[in-house]
């Protein structure tokens, strides 16, 4: 985007900066040097292993240079020109590693921009900020930009990602069109609502998938199995935008979340804890449910015995005989037989049934403080957290916990979905909130007892990749409508899974997240990445300093001529705040204006160097179809405002073009945004037109 962010530094040392080094060449590192290549950047490359194992075919061919070293030490950092290089990316698997090569860098060259893979979010914050940093250096969590498109496709809907913007809330939804629904057989430009929604992609059931936004012409009309990308402005809260899909009631969803305090919720939690329990066929169960069941029929025989065989001395009655058997169920032998004395064979039956009581009662009493004892011993000891029971239908069951795994079930979980987590034995279960139910294992079994047959989505996102594709594979026979993402490393293998598994929704995490760090290392802020049309789609923060490429242009030069989506605007001048797009006329781009767009990383490459599209349209004003004076000379000023609200020209030229009409506004416009003024100023009674320039 810009001529260099290290001016200061080039002017200083009169140095060429112009590398792009790559700390790390694992899976990321690797994606990253391929994302690179695409921007025909020199790329220099530093791992510890002289034996890369190359997961990518011909990424090693794409280095300028390899150096084989410990990033950490001065002096292979000093082989690998970082004095020459415009900005770093430390993706190490070891955090550590890259936050202290961190430390050695900034010893040598203090401006460079560092972009490190770290998931200690405060430790980051902190690095970044001007009080305790590292000056030009950002630091991101890769699972994190992964998780949010693992968790979005696993929902099955049509939500293709959320982005919170200050008070605001967008939604980017792709919808197929179906034959009779209220998007079909409409123009493309009257899909647009103004300041509410906005239509970024088009593609018909015959086309290939557009590559960059606004590739569409605003007078086809939609048709079924026609496929929209459009994004929105929604009020309520992302989680209850969420929830509403899943069709759950407001009221619902209170009752879900007042359990344990609302006795409507209460029970119906206790009655699924209790039907779980009951359902489950373990031995401890079985011999839990023998001795209840016995010390019951022992009590209802005690009590027939005690009326049919009264206790001497003694009165028979119900309430009596009652008390007696369970006294000696409980052992309390001086309870009943106190005073009684075997002189005749009356007493002596009933001393015998006693003694058979206690000693039943004793066994029970002896299993019931066993299970109460590794009860409190969990409890003080072991610090187990007590989970939610798992769903029975609607849910999202996430297999493979580990960082990526963590991250999209804390998606799901801060969304209010439900969702289970099956992992292997070595979690740590403190890692993750206690309202995510957990299982062990990643057997047919798990997946039964996770009620897959009635779940909403599946993700395989354990380590193995291998394992991941059966999962995926295992899932779909024992659910055919349930969405499949499986998690993938090798490009290639994953290419050969999305033939041959077309139900399936295959993602490379480290891919996902490459183009992010790229990103980043150009001087940009990644607030959050999304897929879209088989392509990630970045939500970047570009803020404008001289000699950018986006200086001085206007929003439709950035939006046309570059083929992003701009969605929000700070002006710093005035502290003026806006979401885009919008009729309103909006400055030239400024010294420290901040612009949020959505782009993919071909657009960001011609941001980069510059390649933006040039305006090839003018506006040819024909007629004011009103004869009456008074009447014409409003229009005329009201389409002078309207020509200079939609164009960036000046207020005096608009003012001239509509006195002289008709006439050609001497000003080169963009198609989309010439269409869109022809027909508001139709709607003023003026007969417009646009020209392609040869």
């Amino acid at each position: 985007m810009e001529k260099s962010r290290n001016n200061k530094f080039n002017q200083e040392t009169k140095i060429d900066i112009k590398y792009f080094l790559i700390c790390g060449l694992g899976s990321l590192g690797q994606f990253c040097v391929k994302v690179f290549s695409e921007f025909n950047v020199p790329i220099i490359g530093i791992d510890i292993e002289q034996e890369v194992d190359w997961e990518i075919d011909g990424v090693s061919n794409l280095l300028t240079y390899f150096i084989v070293g410990d990033c950490r030490k001065t002096n292979i950092l000093q082989k690998a020109k970082i004095q020459e290089c415009r900005a770093i990316l430390l993706v190490t698997n070891d955090e550590k590693v890259n936050i202290e090569t961190a430390f050695a860098i900034r010893q040598i060259n203090p401006y460079v921009r560092i972009v490190a893979r770290s998931s200690k979010e405060n430790l980051n914050e902190l690095l970044s900020s001007s009080e305790f940093g590292l000056g030009n250096f950002i630091a991101y969590n890769q699972a994190e930009f992964s998780a949010e498109p693992f968790a979005t496709r696993a929902l099955g809907s049509e939500n293709r990602g959320f982005i919170e913007l200050d008070d605001w809330l967008l939604r980017v939804v792709k919808h197929q069109v179906q034959q009779g629904d209220a998007w079909c057989n409409r123009s493309l430009y009257e899909l647009n609502i103004p300041d509410k929604r906005w239509l970024l992609t088009y593609t018909s059931a015959v086309e290939a998938l557009p590559v960059n936004f606004y590739q569409w012409e605003q007078n086809i009309k939609t048709k079924d199995k026609d496929e929209i990308v459009y994004i929105e402005v929604i009020k309520e809260r992302l989680a209850d935008v969420l929830a509403n899909e899943r069709g759950k009631t407001l009221l619902q969803q209170k009752r879900r979340s007042l359990t344990g305090l609302n006795i409507f919720s209460s029970a119906d939690n206790t009655k699924n804890k209790v039907l779980s329990f009951l359902q489950s066929p373990t031995k401890e169960l079985r011999i839990f449910l023998y001795l209840f069941y016995s010390w019951v029929f022992l009590w209802l025989v005690g009590t027939i015995l005690f009326i049919i065989v009264p206790i001497p001395d003694q009165k028979a009655n119900l309430w009596g005989a009652i008390y007696a058997s369970a006294v000696m169920l409980l052992g309390a032998y001086d309870g009943v037989f106190s005073n009684l004395q075997p002189s005749n064979f009356t007493r002596t039956f009933l001393l015998f049934i006693n003694l058979l009581y206690m000693v039943f009662g004793i066994v029970v009493i002896a299993a019931l403080n066993s299970k109460l004892t590794e009860y409190l011993l969990s409890s003080k000891l072991d610090l187990s957290v007590k989970r939610e029971p798992i769903p029975k239908q609607g849910h999202v069951i996430v297999i493979g916990l580990g960082r990526v795994g963590q991250k999209i079930a804390e998606f799901l979980n801060m969304w209010k979905q439900p969702l289970i987590g099956l992992t292997d034995a070595d979690l740590n279960e403190n890692l993750l909130p206690s309202q995510i139910p957990l299982l062990e294992g990643y057997s047919l079994d798990s997946l039964t007892k996770a009620n897959i047959a009635t779940a909403r989505g599946f993700i395989a996102a354990t380590n193995d990749e291998i394992l991941n594709l059966e999962l995926g594979m295992i899932a779909h026979s024992q659910n055919k409508n349930i969405p499949i993402v499986i998690r993938t490393f090798d490009p290639r293998f994953s290419n050969y899974i999305q033939q041959h598994l077309p139900y399936a929704k295959v993602l490379c995490a480290y891919q996902i997240s490459a183009e992010a760090f790229v990103a980043a290392s150009f001087g940009e802020n990644i607030k959050s990445l999304l897929r879209l049309n088989e392509q990630t789609v970045l939500v970047v923060d570009f803020t404008i300093q001289s000699g950018d490429t986006l200086a001085e242009l206007s929003l439709a030069e950035i939006t046309y001529g570059y083929g992003v989506a701009p969605i929000f605007y700070r002006s710093k001048r005035n502290n003026e705040s806006r979401r885009l797009p919008s009729f309103s006329r909006t400055p030239r781009l400024q010294n420290g204006d901040c612009l949020t767009v959505l782009v993919n990383i071909e657009g960001l490459r011609k941001i980069e160097q510059g390649q933006r599209l040039l305006p090839r349209y003018k506006l040819y004003l024909d007629s004011i179809e009103v004869q009456e004076a008074a009447q014409r000379q409003n229009i005329i000023e009201d389409g002078k405002n309207l020509i200079y609200r939609f164009t960036d020209c000046k207020l005096e030229l608009a003012s001239k073009t509509m006195k002289n009409i008709p006439c050609e506004l001497d000003f080169i416009l963009y198609k989309h945004q010439g269409q869109s003024l022809v027909r508001e100023l139709k709607k003023l009674n003026i007969i417009a037109r646009l020209i392609a320039l040869n």
